[in-house]
């Protein structure tokens, strides 16, 4: 086909020829196949061919810089599209590092396809096994392809900025720094560290054959273990930090308690400790247990106020003490002999003859039996008078607490209980 010049009146309406060309002053329309020795100029507008490299930095083809070429860094994409290539393929690419998705619109990637940006590997981000791994997607929201879901990511995230969340469910492997606020459900493997206040509302679980530590302030640390193959029990702390020298005691059923260290003597008694009677005008000791056979009150420089009736008096009880008249007793002194029954406690001492008495030695002991708990004592007077006597309680065959009174006021004096009863 031989060109034909054509003048530009002729050109003010379309020409056709044949059958698939028409030349107008927009340029030429052809329908067909158009075949020539070369193409000179930009053909970057041009639709249904590969897009090659990039865009030549010359469309001179005689200056070097026409094989040179550049892609702009930012894809942005104004419409809502779908990556979806066809079935001979289930990856697209480009050769733009970013993608940008403007605001409203969505970058949708159908099912089982891939998006691969920066396929020439021209990013300055770390590339990864793939050359466009280096590549970015830009939007401020990422969602499944129906909108109504999150994003899948079925090889992982990895993330170098920070990761801000509502909720997360699933697995963390690494190093998680900063502040831990929500629940977390699953296990825990590895160090927490705080430098606050760690607080936990449900139970914390420590696994099988591990251990909680409590480190010391500059160094070392106190270790707490369970026994291998131990029941459960559960150990209930007192309310309080309990008082100087006590000690945690256990009921058996794991509950706690702070307990006054007692001692025991030779003879297999336990002491409860030694009781003042300087103050007010009685006192009771508590804490005999209720297997004791024998009880022993050791009576030591005991004086009262008044001089008239400075009587010592013992009254027993389980419980609390009974005042009521279920003691009788018998009393020597002096020569004389008392008895008497259905009294409201035992008179150790009666010195209503020789004025205020001195109690500076003196022992009492108490056996409980099957029907009631029998008991004798011995005292000794600052003027050598010597005390002793018998008496019977009715009121009952244990006993837990003692408790010595006056009919006046203590001036000085102590006495110790001790009981061969165990705890």
């Amino acid at each position: 086909m031989s060109l034909t010049k054509v003048g530009g009146d002729l050109l003010k309406q379309p020409l056709t020829i044949g059958t698939g060309v028409t030349i107008s002053s927009d340029g030429i329309n052809a329908s067909g196949i158009i075949t020539a020795t070369s193409f000179v100029g930009d053909i970057s507008q041009a639709t249904g061919a590969a897009a090659g490299l990039g865009t030549a930095l010359s469309q001179d083809q005689s200056n070097p810089l026409n094989k040179i070429y550049y892609t702009d860094t930012v894809l942005s994409i104004g419409s809502t599209q779908t990556v979806n290539p066809p079935d001979s393929s289930n990856i697209a690419y480009t050769q733009y590092a970013e993608i940008a998705v403007d605001e409203g619109f969505d970058l949708i990637v159908e099912d089982g396809d891939d998006l691969i940006p920066d396929i020439l590997g021209l990013s300055t981000e770390t590339a990864g096994l793939l050359s466009g791994a280096g590549g970015r997607i830009r939007a401020d929201q990422f969602t499944n392809k129906a909108g109504t879901g999150a994003p899948s990511f079925p090889n992982g995230v990895n993330v170098t900025g920070v990761v801000t969340a509502t909720s997360f469910s699933g697995n963390i492997t690494g190093d998680v720094t900063g502040n831990l606020t929500g629940n977390v459900t699953g296990d825990l493997t590895g160090n927490v560290t705080s430098s606050g206040i760690s607080s936990f509302s449900g139970e914390l679980n420590v696994g099988a054959g591990k251990s909680i530590r409590l480190y010391g302030a500059t160094s070392g640390y106190s270790e707490i273990v369970a026994a291998a193959g131990s029941a459960s029990t559960t150990f209930t702390l007192p309310a309080n930090g309990g008082s100087a020298s006590q000690y945690l005691q256990t009921d058996g059923a794991g509950v706690l308690s702070w307990q006054t260290v007692t001692s025991t003597n030779t003879f297999g008694f336990t002491s409860l400790g030694e009781t003042a009677t300087t103050s007010g005008s009685g006192s009771t000791v508590s804490g005999i247990p209720s297997n004791a056979t024998e009880v022993i009150i050791i009576l030591s420089d005991i004086s009262c106020s008044n001089t008239t009736t400075p009587h010592l008096l013992l009254q027993l009880g389980d419980g609390s003490i009974d005042t009521g008249n279920n003691y009788r007793w018998s009393i020597s002194y002096g020569g004389s002999y008392q008895a008497t029954g259905g009294q409201p406690h035992i008179r150790l001492i009666d010195t209503d003859a020789s004025g205020t008495g001195n109690v500076y030695s003196g022992i009492i002991r108490i056996i409980p039996g099957t029907s009631n708990i029998q008991g004798h004592f011995v005292t000794h007077y600052h003027n050598g008078t010597s005390v002793w006597g018998v008496f019977l309680y009715t009121g009952g065959t244990t006993l837990d607490r003692v408790s010595i009174s006056s009919a006046s006021v203590f001036d000085q004096g102590k006495y110790e209980v001790l009981h061969n009863g165990q705890s």
